[in-house]
Parts: structure tokens; sequence; C-alpha cells
């Protein structure tokens, strides 16, 4: 970074969580996330929190989200691949698909329902200046929401491109981070919703310029769309901490390039090139 950074602000669940956004916390969301899927998904997402804790799963259960992912973490048994013992299609493993897969869901729902409303994450941004930073371990994008009320530029990474923006470092991830699995011919369209996490292609690692807008890749290239992840990059709170990108990369290069994103290495930049009408950035 080009920029001393003076003053850096970490920012928790509770800061989402107090008035007026009011999303749950980690002991609250199993129980209102369980709220949002059908009866069959609900059914089976309730029987294996049963499961993993002896408890039935109703309000105030308090049943805490971080744990259940940890208790449904498979990596510890990845020795016992391949074995007629259920593996990846075990109810337990489907269960942790569909809490991942609505997490996005219900989140952007969350943050769509409050995105005009002023809190405390404005008045932060309103004492931001070219020296601060922040940390932020929440999924949400109500911080992100906040920056671009006030006009405020920001990056995910830090980067001397871009020195007048405020850097937004989430170790854990985003709701509106989707991972790329393939590096083949890739052309992106940054006029679209999408820009390229820490301006380096290499990363392998789009966001979303409108946190809460959808996916719109413009005129990006076709193989941009189909090495496109379904699913949000987060590291899910488990014993692992490791980036979930949504699906397995093609090869070790994407892989590489998730971890040094992920890490929130240096980047490295990769040629930028100006068209008549639009920018792309290519590799």
């Amino acid at each position: 970074m080009s920029k001393a950074i003076e003053r850096l602000y970490v920012i928790g669940a509770g800061a989402s969580a107090a008035a007026p956004y009011r999303l749950p916390t980690l002991k609250t969301l199993t129980w209102q996330l369980a709220r949002t899927f059908g009866r069959s998904n609900r059914r089976l997402f309730e029987h294996t929190v049963y499961e993993c804790f002896g408890v039935k799963l109703r309000k105030g259960s308090n049943v805490d989200f971080e744990e259940l992912l940890n208790r449904l973490d498979p990596s510890p048994f990845e020795y016992l691949t391949g074995l007629p013992i259920g593996g990846a299609d075990a109810q337990a493993q489907k269960a942790r698909r569909l809490a991942l897969t609505g997490l996005r869901i219900f989140i952007r729902k969350r943050c769509l329902a409050c995105a005009k409303r002023e809190g405390s994450y404005d008045r932060l941004v309103a004492s931001l200046n070219a020296h601060t930073a922040i940390v932020s371990f929440n999924w949400d994008v109500l911080l992100e929401m906040a920056l671009r009320r006030a006009g405020q530029r920001f990056d995910y990474l830090p980067s001397t491109s871009a020195t007048d923006a405020t850097v937004l470092l989430k170790p854990h991830g985003s709701i509106n981070w989707f991972a790329l699995l393939d590096r083949e011919l890739l052309s992106v369209d940054l006029n679209a919703n999408v820009d390229v996490l820490g301006h380096d292609l290499s990363h392998y690692l789009l966001y979303l310029k409108n946190p809460i807008g959808r996916m719109d890749l413009g005129r990006s290239s076709p193989f941009v769309k189909s090495a496109l992840s379904r699913l949000p990059a987060i590291v899910p709170p488990g014993a692992t901490r490791l980036l979930s990108v949504g699906g397995a990369p093609r090869d070790g290069f994407v892989d590489g390039g998730h971890a040094r994103a992920s890490c929130a290495g240096p980047a490295q930049r990769v040629r930028c090139q100006e068209t008549s009408s639009r920018r792309w950035l290519k590799i």
C-alpha cells in the first residue's frame, strides 16, 4: 500500500445486530435460517441439528450456527473418502450445503430490507479519512451499503491503484464474493456489476459492486460465466477456517489464487485495457 494506516477499526457481529439492522447473531441464526426453508429441507435441517446437539430446534433454543457448521465439517473424515459409508451425500453434508446455500439468500434479503436505513455504520463511514482501514468479520454487506450511500470508494484488498479508497478487509469472506473455478480465456467486463478482488484477476475472485444487486456480468466472456461459482465465497465458521468457494477449482493455479486473496496477500496487478465503450480486465 502507498498510504500509511494510522487507525484501524475492527467490526464484529454486534455492529450488525444492533438497531436499525437487527441481523441475527450466530446464537439465533440457526433458528431464523431454518424458518426460511421449505418443509422437506426444514425437516432434514432440524433432524440434523437434533443429531448434532440432541435438542429440537425451536425459538429460543440458541443452537450456535458456528458450532453447527463445525460439527458438520467433513474435513476430519477425508481419509474415509471412497468408502461406502455415506460420503459427500450423507445427510449431514446435505444439511451443511443447505445451510451455506440459504445463508446468502437470507442475509441478502435482510440487507435489502434495511438498504436505506442510516445507522451506526453511516456514522463510522463519516469518521473515515485517507489513513483509516476497516477489518470486518461479518458476511453481511451493511458496511458496503453505508459506504455507497456516502459515495465512498472501497477496496477489499490493499492496493496502490486506488489510494482514495477505504481499505475494507473481510477475512471471513462476504455474501457478494464469487469465485472463479477456472482460468482459461477469462475476460471480465468491469462496467457490469462486477469487479475483481484486489484489482488482480489471478486471485480468481469477483465481487458485486452493488452488493445487494443482481449478478450482472455484462459482456464478460462466456468462459467467465461457465467458471463462476453459484455460491458465495465465504469462510464458514468451523475448525478448518478455509475459504469455501462453492465448488472445486479446476487446477492448482486457481486454488492458489483463492488462497492468496483469502489471506489478504499483496495484489499483483495485471493489465487493464480501455476499449471505446467498455473497460475490460483480461488474463
